[in-house]
């Protein structure tokens, strides 16, 4: 959906970057690098609203400078190694916002720039799903996560509505039963075409792979996840709209064997979210805010840890204690003493 604002005073240097923004994705020519390849952070165009500074329009997602909120690296026990996907990608353009800004673009350039921030300030190892402009399907995504042996996953997409009214954050997990409204029609946004085919055609179903027990822990996981993700995220972005954690049927999210979410990071047909999304404040606010969540859910997964440790020698001990020898005829029992020993011990009286 694109939409024009005539109320809306731009800089003309925001212009220049908008344009940068939206056609260097369709421009970019050879194949790109091997996919979770770390490499340096091109100059992705970071598109800015007027009244920012004009150091910022040209701002390098792949640099991170100081920040008060993390003045030392910070070291996570149990969450070490997160992928970052960036939603669509390729011929895959994702939403079209209110200032033309094209979802698969701009999801790039935060999960460039959450991909910096949080090597920088953290020990958390992050590969990214793409991280230039080309295609991948929904099975590819988590597949290629799972192959990375990864702690986490979160797959960045930008939201949009007919209605350009609505704003805010939304963070949805799996669920193999969610059917309601809202979520069929964010799916058929998100994952409507994706190799040419229906998301509901694809030759898998949510139940079968929930059944399976080696993805059971990672999505009972990934609430506490998307938990962790709300708070972090509230800390860092007070004053946006939090629209709740919700569940979906998401393909991306189906084949994943960790903690994994969708992370809608606002609405692109927002006039004023949708602008907002562009800054390099607000970008480096999100990655502040998933580096906050990623410290929650780490202590829960901590915590979830130290209680097993301690329950084990507990059930251990109890294991012992069934463990006696037992009879054919039934358990062991002390031996009735001897006529002979009942003699002698007479006798000595």
């Amino acid at each position: 959906m694109e939409r024009k604002c005539p109320h809306m005073v731009v800089a003309a240097a925001t212009w220049v970057g908008l344009a940068t923004l939206f056609v260097a994705s369709d421009t970019q020519a050879g194949p790109g690098p091997a996919h979770g390849a770390v490499v340096a952070a091109g100059p992705v165009a970071t598109a800015t609203a007027a009244g920012t500074s004009a150091n910022s329009a040209a701002a390098d997602p792949g640099r991170v400078g100081a920040d008060r909120a993390f003045p030392r690296p910070i070291h996570l026990t149990r969450v070490r190694h997160v992928v970052i996907d960036p939603g669509h990608g390729g011929d895959n353009l994702g939403a079209v916002g209110y200032h033309g800004v094209r979802e698969k673009a701009l999801t790039l350039e935060v999960a460039l720039r959450v991909k910096a921030y949080i090597e920088h300030h953290s020990d958390v190892r992050v590969t990214l799903t793409r991280d230039r402009d080309v295609s991948l399907g929904l099975r590819e995504r988590p597949r290629l996560a799972n192959s990375w042996s990864a702690d986490a996953l979160i797959s960045i997409h930008c939201n949009a509505s007919f209605e350009s009214r609505h704003e805010g954050i939304e963070i949805w997990f799996l669920n193999a039963n969610a059917s309601d409204e809202v979520s069929r029609e964010l799916i058929a946004r998100e994952e409507g075409l994706d190799d040419g085919r229906q998301e509901l055609d694809l030759p898998w179903s949510v139940e079968s792979i929930v059944a399976d027990l080696g993805y059971a822990k990672a999505h009972k996981r990934s609430q506490d996840f998307a938990e962790g993700l709300r708070s972090g995220l509230r800390r860092a972005r007070p004053r946006t709209r939090f629209r709740g954690i919700r569940q979906a049927r998401f393909g991306v999210l189906k084949e994943a064997k960790m903690p994994a979410v969708v992370l809608e990071i606002g609405y692109l047909t927002h006039p004023k979210e949708g602008l907002d999304l562009l800054r390099d404040e607000t970008q480096t606010a999100f990655a502040r805010g998933i580096l906050w969540g990623l410290i929650a859910f780490d202590r829960v997964l901590t915590t979830a840890a130290k209680g097993r440790a301690s329950a084990r020698p507990a059930v251990a001990a109890k294991n012992r204690v069934s463990r006696k020898p037992t009879q054919p005829g039934g358990p062991i029992t002390a031996a009735a003493p001897s006529a002979r020993a009942s003699r002698s011990s007479s006798a000595s009286q």
